[in-house]
């Protein structure tokens, strides 16, 4: 593969990425994909029309065991043009046999029911691997259950869309004319409404496979950016080359070469195999390797005991005490209770007005800065400047604007990272208040995780943004 020439970027992603791409490719190719799509089930759906002697649900069955036939050309034009290499209309007759291939033959017979169809694709087409090197390939790249999932949901997409376009058609009919069973269409494959059914049906089918083919496509690439760097392999190709530097290396190598050779070393001995067995068997006799001991167990002298008890198990079992059932009952019932006694308080819980944090007891707030005043909270920061330590002055300030904003009624869950701090302020709070507070949280960042203080002016900047904050004019 040409890797330089891929019009996507590559990286190592999750699996609902990848599957994200793949829908924007097909959204991209969709009118060349599904025209392909038509080109290759329309041939092959006369054909089979014929061979099932007008049996409509036979004729069903045949298309959808076939929708890999359809599938493979699609896979191949998206290959193609991912990699800049868009097919030309004479290279058409080629794409439309790919799915005709003898590699593929296994996804029409064993591997037909495979949820991971939309992976295994790509591996039988475009690698062409041998039988056991396609076995160790693909257990390696189909690990994981998202190509399973990625099959699921496009089967109940593609029920979806026919259950839709039957029922839009059989609601647009108007009333003076014929109709369409419903009923019928589902179940009487000789009723002209069940072939409306099946039409609908492939219509469906044809209208999902770019975005399952692409989608498959897609996991692909990325479980190989993943497996095998392809982003690090991209990244060196791109890089630009190194200076040249070969005078200054062979400057750096010609006194190897009027070096004296070195001096022969001696044969290593190797001890005889009779040597080298004693060695073993004197290491192997060491304690280091485990001991023998001796240990002493019960056993049962007479069979008829052993029996005698089997016997009185089995007819317990078969014939239990007529106060196991009702214990089991109450027990069953008894743990029903407490499950809705749970459920219940939870419910209460969950609609039981709560007071406001300015509410609460004294005791809740937390020590230190958070029960200070503003002006002991400034009082605290210039000493700490005073100090020399601006990583701390940030830290206090950092803490003096949480209790602001607890003030200001902003929810705060316990263990909240900088980041979510200043998202819910941006979002829930004036600009006034969050521009600030994300400036004061970024330094504080900077100071507590990148080892890198401020500087004592910018927390005095930060410190008068904040004393403006708090709506009280320079008094210094």
């Amino acid at each position: 593969m040409r890797l330089e020439r891929l019009t996507a970027r590559l990286r190592p992603c999750p699996a609902w990425q990848a599957i994200d791409l793949g829908f924007a490719l097909a959204r991209a190719w969709f009118p060349a994909l599904w025209g392909l799509w038509w080109c290759t089930a329309l041939p092959l759906t006369l054909i089979v029309l014929a061979l099932a002697w007008l049996h409509s649900d036979l004729w069903l069955l045949a298309l959808w065991w076939c929708k890999p036939v359809y599938e493979a050309p699609l896979l191949l034009w998206a290959s193609r043009a991912l990699f800049d290499e868009r097919p030309r209309r004479d290279a058409l007759p080629g794409m439309l046999g790919a799915g005709l291939r003898p590699r593929l033959l296994p996804l029409l017979l064993w591997r037909r029911l495979s949820p991971r169809r939309a992976l295994v694709l790509p591996l039988l087409l475009l690698e062409g691997l041998p039988r056991r090197a396609r076995r160790a390939r693909q257990r390696i790249l189909a690990e994981g259950s998202a190509s399973g999932w990625l099959t699921l949901v496009c089967y109940h997409l593609e029920a979806i869309l026919w259950g839709g376009m039957l029922l839009g058609l059989y609601l647009l009919i108007p009333e003076g004319l014929p109709g369409i069973d419903l009923i019928a269409a589902l179940d009487d494959s000789a009723s002209p409404a069940y072939w409306i059914s099946s039409a609908c049906y492939l219509l469906a089918c044809s209208l999902i496979a770019p975005f399952y083919v692409c989608a498959g496509f897609a996991l692909y690439l990325s479980r190989r950016t993943e497996l095998e760097g392809w982003d690090i392999e991209l990244a060196f190709r791109r890089a630009p080359p190194p200076p040249a530097a070969v005078l200054p290396a062979l400057a750096l190598l010609a006194p190897l070469l009027l070096a004296p050779p070195p001096a022969e070393a001696e044969a290593e001995t190797w001890p005889t195999p009779e040597a080298a067995r004693a060695r073993i068997a004197e290491v192997l006799d060491s304690p280091d390797f485990g001991a023998t001991r001796e240990v002493e167990l019960w056993l049962p002298v007479a069979e008829h005991a052993q029996r005698g008890t089997e016997d009185a198990v089995g007819s317990w079992a078969a014939t239990p005490p007529p106060w196991l059932a009702g214990t089991i009952q109450w027990g069953l019932v008894t743990l029903a209770a407490i499950a809705l006694l749970v459920l219940v308080r939870a419910l209460w819980r969950e609609r039981a007005p709560r007071l406001p944090r300015s509410a609460r007891t004294e005791h809740e707030a937390a020590p230190g800065l958070y029960s200070a005043s503003p002006i002991d909270h400034e009082t605290e920061i210039r000493r700490l400047l005073t100090a020399d330590d601006p990583g701390a002055a940030i830290g206090a300030l950092y803490r003096a604007s949480l209790e602001r904003l607890d003030r200001l009624g902003l929810s705060l869950p316990p263990g909240a990272t900088e980041g979510s701090c200043v998202q819910r302020a941006r979002t829930q709070l004036p600009r006034r208040i969050g521009v600030p507070f994300a400036a004061i949280a970024a330094a504080r960042q900077h100071a507590a995780y990148g080892d890198r203080d401020p500087s004592a002016a910018h927390v005095e900047r930060l410190l008068s943004h904040w004393r403006r904050w708090q709506g009280r004019t320079d008094a210094h």
